[in-house]
């Protein structure tokens, strides 16, 4: 074996030139991937829930969905519902809202629309969902149902 051969100029700058174009294109997958990175949609759910006070005891009542969108564009809301734990799978609205970009939007749902989305629903955890208008679906944290269950007493009060 002729070391002479193994080691020459040529055969050195071959191998340096190959590392080389390996390091490009990793330099370039980098910056692909933190160039597309701001037009991941980031949105997330929250249900707003207000406490009243009924013959003493306390209940809780969702009033609203507030929508954070944190992403750097604006987002399309097409509509949102309920889900619950077994996949049951309830629409609340199919309005079109519009979320600005790293804004907040704060919508307003009817106690009964809850409720009897939550009658339907008969399990020990629900979740909101939205949908934008690429059809991607958010979905919120899980909510304990039996906390909800109690409003029928406050909505046939309110009724």
């Amino acid at each position: 074996m002729n070391y002479n051969t193994l080691f020459s100029c040529d055969t050195m700058w071959t191998a340096i030139g190959a590392v080389g174009q390996w390091l490009g294109a990793l330099a370039t997958l980098g910056a692909v991937i933190v160039a597309l990175k701001p037009y991941k949609r980031k949105l997330k759910i929250e249900l707003e829930s207000v406490v009243v006070k009924l013959d003493g005891e306390s209940q809780i009542l969702p009033s609203a969905i507030r929508i954070y969108n944190k992403g750097y564009m604006d987002e399309k809301i097409v509509g949102f519902g309920v889900i619950s734990s077994e996949d049951v799978n309830l629409i609340l609205s199919e309005e079109q809202i519009k979320v600005e970009k790293s804004g907040i939007k704060r919508v307003a749902v009817k106690h009964d629309d809850v409720w009897n989305a939550l009658r339907l629903v008969d399990n020990k955890f629900f979740r909101i969902w939205i949908q934008d208008s690429a059809g991607y679906k958010f979905y919120s944290k899980p909510y304990r149902t039996d906390k909800y269950r109690k409003m029928s007493k406050v909505l046939d009060y309110f009724n």
